[in-house]
């Protein structure tokens, strides 16, 4: 029972830190490595990784990625992915096609379980992950990317409450996301001619005074 509370609070105090980190922050980057860092917290995860979809060509590209260290290391070390080549969502290496990415559904898969797609096992065990967990991120209705969550020391059963902490997260995270759009939308309207979408004057002001 104490195990259980301290769990429980535990999930509970990331994801008040993700609630205000993520609220206000305005860039995207780091809005990225802040949902990967939660969620390997939260969830007591080896790693996690975030990618962005691209629903207009159905690829995703991967954007950041937090793994959890071992003794003497540093617990949390995240890394951004500024520049990386899309892929297909159709990949073999996803969990998720697009009807399931654009319908939230979230994907569980553990190489405990007898009924896992033989080229997923194949992938898992190649990946040495025993537990992963894909959890979509939605914004306004729609797709806009999905964040995976990986145990790969030991099998690990997702329970009801930490889906819902995951989901928490993705809410969290969605919102953060298009926060730091409509902030860089509105960065260019300030620096751009509204009819010809050529920099204006204080673009160039700026740069000289950089």
């Amino acid at each position: 029972q104490f195990d259980r509370e301290r769990e429980q609070n535990r999930r509970l105090t990331a994801l008040v830190d993700a609630s205000r980190t993520l609220a206000s922050e305005i860039d995207i980057d780091n809005v990225n490595a802040e949902l990967t860092r939660v969620a390997v917290e939260a969830l007591d995860a080896d790693w996690c990784s975030v990618f962005e979809y691209h629903a207009e060509d159905g690829t995703v590209t991967e954007k950041a990625i937090c793994e959890h260290r071992g003794p003497g290391q540093p617990e949390m070390v995240g890394r951004t992915y500024r520049l990386c080549r899309r892929t297909p969502l159709a990949d073999d290496e996803y969990p998720l096609d697009v009807p399931r990415l654009e319908a939230g559904e979230i994907v569980v898969e553990r190489l405990a379980d007898p009924d896992l797609d033989p080229a997923t096992r194949a992938d898992m065990e190649e990946q040495n992950e025993r537990s992963c967990l894909t959890v979509p991120l939605m914004s306004g209705g729609r797709a806009v990317g999905f964040f995976v969550i990986v145990h790969e020391h030991k099998e690990h059963v997702f329970g009801t409450p930490e889906i819902a902490v995951a989901r928490a997260i993705a809410e969290q995270a969605a919102v953060g996301w298009e926060r730091a759009r409509l902030y860089r939308r509105l960065e260019l309207l300030a620096i751009t001619d509204g009819l010809t979408g050529v920099f204006n004057h204080r673009h160039f002001y700026e740069r000289l005074a950089a």
